[in-house]
């Protein structure tokens, strides 16, 4: 493949008036990545160039894959049967809605999929059942939360899409083996 030619990705990184991106980060990814960036800058251990360097690659990375169509074909876009999008994107949508209330049927008719072939198909390129993965991505956000915000824990259990407190530190604990309150003990020790 190529090297990537200036501007071939962004084109609104040229300089031009009028020109941007607008992007919502759902997963919190790229605020992760900023943090890091802050700290780097404002601690200058040895070696913060090349590692705030590192870090500004995987967000242009990041964002070259949100905003850019996959030309290149993988196993799980294999899987998508007839429908005119690839199971890959809808597992994006879900890892990007994932604290919003899915359904799947709703999920299967986008990709012109029957529920069954589409559970079938789910496991398959997840390894997990539907709702097991959608559990692992909530959480996922929660733990994003806890560790770069104060919020109270009935908020983020909001936030992470479940309205039942006491399901969410079930569920919390269950997956990452304390809850969420010593979650963040933790977290904060390791800073």
């Amino acid at each position: 493949m190529p090297f990537i030619q200036d501007n071939e990705f962004f084109p609104e990184l040229s300089g031009k008036p009028g020109t941007y991106i607008a992007l919502v980060d759902r997963g919190l990814d790229l605020s992760l990545w900023f943090d890091q960036l802050y700290r780097e800058y404002t601690e200058k251990r040895l070696g913060y160039e090349t590692s705030m360097f590192g870090i500004l690659l995987q967000v242009m990375t990041h964002l070259i894959r949100l905003t850019t169509p996959n030309v290149h074909a993988t196993s799980t876009e294999k899987l998508q049967g007839n429908g005119s999008v690839g199971f890959s994107a809808i597992i994006a949508y879900i890892d990007s809605h994932a604290t919003e209330p899915l359904k799947l049927e709703q999920l299967a008719s986008r990709i012109n999929m029957s529920t069954r072939n589409f559970i079938r198909l789910f496991r398959k390129a997840t390894g997990m059942g539907f709702s097991d993965y959608m559990q692992l991505k909530r959480i996922e956000f929660a733990c994003r939360l806890l560790y770069s915000t104060d919020e109270k824990i009935s908020y983020i259990a909001l936030t992470a899409g479940y309205k039942d407190l006491g399901h969410f530190r079930k569920i919390f604990r269950k997956l990452m083996g304390v809850n969420p309150n010593e979650y963040r003990k933790n977290r904060a020790g390791t800073d």
